[in-house]
């Protein structure tokens, strides 16, 4: 899981510019285009009812898990199954209390943390850069390698730090 996280927005770095985003753009904005285009801060552009979900969510501590239109959201506690939560340090959205909220719902799964800096980048990664192609030399392989490594038999829950992060 990367940057997965529960989105309520007392839980980000910049809470009121998250709650100003979420709901005074980004839900009254698809009303009239249909869409909410990624240069207002979402990284990409967005249709309208997806936007209008998480605005709902993210004003709720319990972020969708108290959503009765999401049954899904019950099923957490039922994983059972290894999981590496990749947590990027400069994430706006997903601080560690935010990561943390989500992981607590899982928890009966195997959980395994991994946090990525800006300094192991060389520059900067936000909430969605860890997917960028220019980050597959610097990010991708602590991740390949991490993965790797419990599949050739290493097991249990482990905390890996990038180089130069202590929290």
């Amino acid at each position: 899981m990367v940057a997965s996280l529960n989105g309520w927005y007392g839980r980000t770095r910049e809470p009121l510019s998250v709650f100003a985003r979420m709901n005074l753009l980004g839900v009254p904005m698809p009303r009239l285009t249909g869409r909410i285009p990624g240069a207002i801060g979402f990284g990409t552009e967005l249709a309208g009812p997806i936007v209008r979900d998480w605005a709902r969510w993210c004003r709720k501590r319990d972020f969708f898990f108290g959503d009765p239109a999401v049954p899904e959201a019950a099923r957490f506690a039922d994983v059972t199954l290894p999981l590496l939560s990749v947590g990027v340090v400069d994430d706006p959205w997903g601080t560690p209390a935010a990561v943390g909220a989500l992981l607590q719902r899982l928890e009966n799964a195997e959980l395994s943390q991994m946090w990525l800096s800006p300094r192991q980048a060389g520059g900067p990664i936000g909430h969605n850069g860890f997917f960028r192609r220019d980050m597959q030399t610097s990010l991708w392989p602590a991740v390949t390698d991490f993965l790797l490594a419990r599949g050739a038999g290493q097991s249990g829950p482990a905390r890996v730090m990038a180089p130069g992060v202590s929290r």
